[in-house]
């Protein structure tokens, strides 16, 4: 992997190529009443947040209440709003991915990467009534080794997950990905290192720690700004060197 590539990723460019994402995987239809309830997801140590999730934050202030959910108890009409957003959104926006070095999470857009597919259909389900406290952005890596971000549903019957790579959502423990990072269910402002139950003996307490951002206010204290511009001066100088070779 060349530099240019570790630093695009090193910044949080959640995301897929755009020839894996074109062609999402289609599975069998869901129907959780016919299995037994699966483990939730495993939160570990305390993390920073991404920092698309950052921007996310100052430029959607509403997106980002921080507010905690109890899980969502799954319905079948919740199902089913489930089900119908997450194929609407995969069908309305097509694939594009960000320009190199840039790591945009935005709303109603037509044309996107994985981080603008998961943030439209949180969106859209908090306009239906659902909590945002059970509906978690999640850093992902896919079976090919590609970072990707989805959303994680807690309800009553286990973690889903809502997938631009599928067109049905699964549980977590089918998604066949490596689990990195996700907003914590304690407090969504918190990003928390993140494993399946079945893959950890035993979990990690989470360790007091300065969340990246506590509220939207905060995000937008000159502290929080001055540090949000001084790494992306620093991403931009590593980027001039990289490609002019001066070091």
């Amino acid at each position: 992997m060349n530099l240019r590539l570790k630093l695009i990723v090193s910044a949080a460019a959640l995301c897929v190529s755009l020839s894996a994402f074109a062609k999402p995987v289609k599975v069998a239809s869901l129907n959780v009443y016919d299995t037994p309830a699966m483990p939730s997801l495993v939160e570990r140590s305390y993390t920073l947040a991404p920092m698309g999730f950052i921007r996310f934050c100052m430029n959607y202030a509403s997106e980002c209440s921080g507010s905690v959910a109890e899980p969502v108890a799954l319905t079948p009409d919740r199902l089913a709003q489930l089900q119908s957003v997450n194929l609407s959104v995969n069908r309305r926006i097509a694939p594009k991915p960000d320009a190199p070095g840039q790591d945009i999470w935005s709303l109603n857009v037509t044309a996107g990467d994985c981080d603008d597919y998961a943030a439209q259909k949180r969106h859209e389900l908090i306009a239906l009534g659902w909590p945002q406290g059970a509906l978690l952005f999640a850093a992902v890596t896919t079976p090919r080794g590609e970072p990707h971000l989805v959303i994680v549903v807690k309800t009553d019957r286990g973690d889903f997950i809502l997938d631009n790579l599928r067109s049905q959502i699964v549980q977590t423990a089918e998604s066949r990905y490596r689990w990195e990072k996700m907003q914590s269910a304690r407090n969504p402002l918190y990003w928390v290192e993140v494993g399946r139950p079945d893959l950890i003996a035993q979990a990690r307490q989470p360790q007091p720690a300065a969340p990246v951002a506590r509220q939207n206010p905060v995000l937008r204290s000159p502290v929080v700004l001055s540090e949000l511009r001084l790494a992306e001066s620093s991403y931009q100088v590593a980027e001039v060197r990289s490609a002019t070779g001066a070091y």
